[in-house]
């Protein structure tokens, strides 16, 4: 009987929408019906997303994403340390960058 290899990919504490947190070249904010430029530090991000996206030698049979995917609102910070507070968003944002 011939088995077939696994893999599991663990993401962990991806904080998506925070301004010190991987995102997409153009992440939306859609209460303003614009795009978020991305800072030097998530440039450096995006770019160490790819290259360890490229490295995975198998698609993943299974993804987990371990912590928090998303920043959230983060009421007593009201909302300055990131690109977004809304939730749909960051995990819109996120995904893309999940899906890839």
């Amino acid at each position: 009987m011939a088995q077939s290899s696994k893999s599991i990919l663990t993401v962990s504490d991806l904080h998506g929408g925070a301004g010190t947190s991987v995102c997409t070249l153009e992440p939306v904010i859609s209460d303003l019906g614009t795009t978020y430029k991305p800072n030097k530090l998530q440039l450096a991000l995006n770019e160490a997303w790819y290259n360890c996206i490229d490295e995975i030698e198998q698609k993943p049979t299974l993804l987990v994403v371990n912590g928090e995917p998303c920043d959230g609102a983060n009421k007593k910070q009201v909302g300055q340390q990131s690109w977004t507070t809304n939730v749909y968003d960051q995990l819109e944002d996120e995904s893309k960058l999940l899906k890839e």
